[in-house]
């Protein structure tokens, strides 16, 4: 995409050109998505290793999942729409984060604005945000396998699979216990019984030059128990600041 092409589409943001970004799988600023029980795949490609990326829905970051498909190379961008209508779905760019440097870390740039018009009569049962995405998962070159859905029932034993990244160890902190995860290959996995309250995921990093501070597990992942209703309110989703 050039620069000349930027001005018939209102929904590109300057910042866009700046990281060689290509559009994939939608090309127009309007998507049309005919079922709202299925989830939109929005693809984009970079060539630079060194971005990363996150997105929103309405500015609700647990209708999306923004990752770097390690199979494709490509940014697959993932939604969920609660119900029926129209929606504005951001995507943000920013340079990784250099750990070798005790500096603040770059604040995202908005790229690219689509408006969605979800189609549809309902969404069949209870529907299932994504998990709470921390800035880590995506700058230390994670990648989520499963699980994909932000709440389970208490009692229920659920299996992580995250893709090892930078990361030495991972772990799962739930009730005031560490469960720790186990290397099988390039991913970590681990099994938690879910009781009351949330569930980390965490990555220890060994960061070059900062020995002296030792090492720290870092957020990356975020779950939650199931809510007390059948089902959630789009005006409930609370957002986490970029």
């Amino acid at each position: 995409m050039t620069k000349e092409a930027f001005h018939d589409f209102a929904h590109f943001h300057l910042s866009f050109f700046k990281y060689n970004i290509e559009m994939q799988s939608h090309k127009e600023g309007l998507i049309i998505h005919e079922d709202v029980n299925k989830e939109l795949l929005v693809t984009l490609s970079v060539p630079r290793t060194d971005v990363v990326f996150l997105s929103n829905v309405h500015g609700h970051k647990r209708l999306t999942l923004c990752q770097r498909n390690p199979d494709t190379a490509l940014i697959d961008i993932r939604c969920r729409f609660p119900q029926p209508g129209e929606y504005e779905l951001e995507i943000y760019a920013s340079k990784k984060p250099d750990y070798s440097v005790d500096v603040p870390e770059k604040p995202y740039d908005v790229i690219l604005e689509y408006r969605v018009i979800v189609e549809g009569s309902a969404v069949d049962g209870v529907f299932e945000e994504f998990p709470s995405i921390y800035g880590d998962l995506a700058s230390r070159e994670h990648f989520l396998h499963y699980p994909l859905e932000y709440y389970f029932p208490e009692g229920e034993k659920v299996h992580f699979k995250v893709s090892a990244g930078t990361a030495t160890e991972m772990a799962a902190r739930h009730q005031g216990k560490r469960i720790q995860f186990h290397k099988r290959g390039d991913c970590f996995e681990g099994e938690v019984l879910i009781g009351e309250g949330v569930v980390l995921i965490m990555g220890l990093y060994y960061e070059k030059g900062f020995e002296h501070k030792g090492q720290k597990f870092r957020k990356v992942l975020k779950y939650n128990k199931p809510p007390k209703e059948a089902e959630v309110d789009l005006d409930d989703v609370i957002s986490e600041n970029l």
